[in-house]
């Protein structure tokens, strides 16, 4: 018994510790990430809203509105702008992916540690499923607030770039939630089973332990993936923060420093 209470608990803790890891703290260890301001993307504009600063309209051409009325730019500075608006409409489907990556991590490494020992039609099981899968909706929410309207910035970011509020705690409270209940249910039915007589558990030993191999194997290969998600994402951050500094050149754009990335080595 205490074997299999030992295996129980390296079980739980190993799939609380995939659940947890692989979130957008990824994109931290490939780069450090400040968002000061945000743009909102909609109707094929960005607007760049910066402090106290005045709302900035880019066009896809590089055309660029302030309070109604067209800047004059340069060709030069058009092609500044709309290479940054290019850019950060490549980010934002990368920072979709790497939220769905995630929980789709922490989904797979709790399903099959509780699958495995209620089985696939517990209602347990369908429960935390549920539960793992409204944190992508709120993640979602969190870029697509309505309707044809996109976020990017500080208001969805952190520093470090973890997802504020969303993704990254909300992951760690629903795992540890879900493993502390868990568990619970876990030993409630290991205590049924030995009132009942049945006290040989070499078999669910062996089986809990092959689950651990096989939990290991197959989130490792997610999280490589995720591993080169957050690479590329970070390095489109790296460009669009070099876009974003020749823009500071357009006087309109002199105050506006929404992003700052340090790629780490």
């Amino acid at each position: 018994m205490k074997k299999c209470i030992f295996i129980i608990t390296t079980l739980l803790s190993t799939a609380s510790l995939h659940a947890n890891a692989h979130d957008f703290n990824s994109i931290g260890n490939k780069c450090d990430i400040n968002f000061e301001g945000e743009v909102r993307i909609t109707n094929g504009q960005i607007a760049i809203q910066h402090g106290e600063s005045q709302t900035l309209i880019i066009e896809k051409s590089g055309e660029v509105h302030q309070t109604g009325h067209s800047l004059d730019l340069n060709s030069q500075q058009k092609d500044i702008a709309s290479r940054y608006y290019k850019q950060i409409n490549q980010a934002v489907p990368q920072a979709v992916s790497l939220a769905e990556d995630a929980v789709e991590i922490a989904n797979t490494a709790l399903t099959k540690v509780f699958t495995g020992f209620f089985g696939d039609d517990s209602q347990f099981v369908k429960s935390m499923n549920d539960s793992i899968l409204a944190i992508e909706k709120e993640v979602k929410s969190a870029i697509f607030p309505e309707d044809g309207v996109i976020v990017f910035g500080k208001s969805v970011f952190t520093d470090g770039g973890n997802v504020s509020g969303t993704l990254g705690k909300q992951i760690e409270d629903t795992v540890e939630a879900l493993i502390s209940e868990g568990m619970g249910e876990i030993f409630m039915a290991l205590g049924r089973s030995m009132l009942n007589g049945d006290g040989n558990f070499s078999d669910f030993e062996a089986r809990m332990e092959k689950l651990g191999a096989d939990i290991e194997s197959e989130v490792e290969t997610q999280a490589a993936s995720l591993e080169h998600s957050a690479k590329a994402f970070c390095d489109s951050l790296v460009e669009l923060d070099k876009t974003e500094t020749q823009l500071q050149t357009i006087e309109a754009f002199k105050n506006i420093d929404m992003i700052n990335v340090k790629q780490r080595t």
